[in-house]
């Protein structure tokens, strides 16, 4: 589809907006050999701003997640450049353009800026007409960390946001180096739909515009769990693999694919990877 999908907005001082400039398009770094199993969508569909994998069935009420934070590779851009990224999990916002009424959704930016990389966890609510903000969770977030989140709806159009930092050991049962839950309701008069759940790397809006793809590498969503279950357990014509594109009227092949989402992995079915390929060009939506 075109891919108007809800999204979130970053806000950029006016310093910062003022070195922007165009990125050419870097090589992509070797994809790391991972075992896939069956065709893990029925359904793929082309995005300028995501990638990654959408579960649309009606009654969906938690996701959880482990991830990686990846590292930023900002020294390709030279001074004066800003990239972007974001990796997040979330309720509602994944249907078919025009038919979400909000989203709700945590999760880690990857920024750089005039080569210096930036790291923050952050959650969101929005509604289908007003946004309440992305909020930053005020605690150091480093490449490497191990980092934990859940998005759960509590009731009526309130939901609980849980992000909890491990630092750089895997170690989720262990003493976490911090642990952060709010409770937030979607702003305005808005019934949550609760018929999507998403996994998904992010190229963020910034008002009219899209920048250049921050160069992660090759990122993992792990333990991706959708009402307790693994997004295997559910039927291939419920999930839906986003490919991350430059320009959603081309192929996503090529110089045209920003960031290549790959199959399910064998085993829980609960993991994948994403690929950077390109940054893509500063572009208005």
């Amino acid at each position: 589809m075109a891919a108007a999908d809800i999204r979130r907005r970053r806000a950029l001082t006016a310093a910062v907006a003022c070195v922007l400039t165009l990125v050419a398009a870097g090589q992509a770094p070797r994809a790391r050999a991972s075992v896939s199993g069956p065709a893990s969508a029925q359904v793929t569909e082309k995005s300028y701003n995501w990638g990654g994998y959408i579960l649309r069935q009606p009654g969906l009420t938690k996701i959880t997640a482990h991830l990686r934070v990846p590292v930023a590779d900002c020294t390709a851009q030279g001074d004066g450049q800003y990239t972007n990224a974001a990796f997040w999990i979330g309720l509602d916002g994944g249907l078919p353009t025009g038919q979400n009424t909000s989203i709700e959704q945590a999760g880690v930016d990857v920024n750089c800026l005039e080569e210096v990389p930036q790291y923050n966890a952050w959650w969101e609510v929005e509604g289908p007409s007003e946004d309440s903000g992305s909020n930053t969770i005020p605690k150091t977030v480093r490449a490497g960390d191990f980092i934990k989140i859940a998005v759960e709806h509590v009731s009526g159009a309130q939901f609980r946001f849980n992000v909890v930092d491990y630092g750089p050991v895997d170690n989720t049962d262990g003493q976490p180096v911090w642990n952060v839950e709010t409770f937030a309701t979607v702003p305005g008069i808005v019934t949550p739909q609760l018929n999507s759940a998403e996994a998904v790397v992010e190229r963020p809006v910034d008002g009219r515009w899209l920048y250049p793809l921050t160069r992660f590498g090759d990122f993992d969503f792990l333990r991706v769990k959708v009402n307790r279950a693994a997004l295997r357990d559910y039927p291939e014509a419920d999930l839906v693999r986003k490919q991350l594109v430059q320009n959603t009227g081309l192929d996503p092949s090529g110089a045209n694919l920003l960031a290549d989402t790959g199959p399910l992995l064998e085993g829980a079915g609960d993991a994948f990877h994403i690929l950077w390929r390109h940054y893509g060009t500063t572009r208005t939506p």
